[in-house]
């Protein structure tokens, strides 16, 4: 063990609501913001700040982008992820092909054991990020809590991603 020494704080944050609800404009509101825009949903924000974008939601393009950051930071002191839920439709869908190839079976679903290597997938994107000596701001859709046990009653919602995407980030 070693005595814990103060470092810098960075926020680490992961936002989540319906449509209109104001998370990306809240994203864009931190310092020097780098974002990666899964949803094409920054152009008319450009008028109205200044901020680094690429438009994908190709996972390998992710991570590279991420690298990137990582090495070379620049001026860069925030980095967004809007929105997460997309990647993670992304990250699904790629497996979902290859596992249609592997398997010979053009009709092939998702299955429980798959969600392994799904949530592998987006680990590894959250580990980059969280490298990052930055602020992380991670944003996602919403979709409705359903009640354990119960069939089809919404109790609350939660963010449309992995399951545990809320233990990843330190506010939520």
């Amino acid at each position: 063990f070693t005595v814990a020494t103060p470092v810098a704080s960075r926020l680490k944050m992961l936002v989540y609501g319906p449509a209109g609800s104001g998370k990306t404009i809240t994203a864009l509101s931190f310092p020097d913001v780098a974002i990666i825009d899964t949803e094409k949903g920054t152009d008319h924000y450009g008028k109205y700040k200044k901020f680094f974008r690429i438009q994908t939601n190709e996972p390998a393009i992710v991570k590279a982008a991420l690298d990137e950051l990582i090495n070379s930071p620049g001026n860069i002191k925030t980095v967004v992820i809007d929105s997460f839920s997309v990647l993670y439709d992304k990250i699904i869908s790629i497996y979902e092909s290859k596992q249609k190839i592997k398997t010979g079976k053009t009709d092939y679903v998702i299955q429980p054991n798959d969600y392994r290597a799904i949530n592998s997938e987006c680990r590894s994107i959250v580990d980059r990020l969280l490298a990052l000596d930055m602020n992380i701001i991670v944003t996602c859709r919403i979709k409705p809590k359903y009640a354990d046990g119960q069939f089809m009653q919404v109790v609350g919602s939660k963010p449309d991603g992995p399951k545990d995407i809320e233990h990843w980030f330190d506010t939520v």
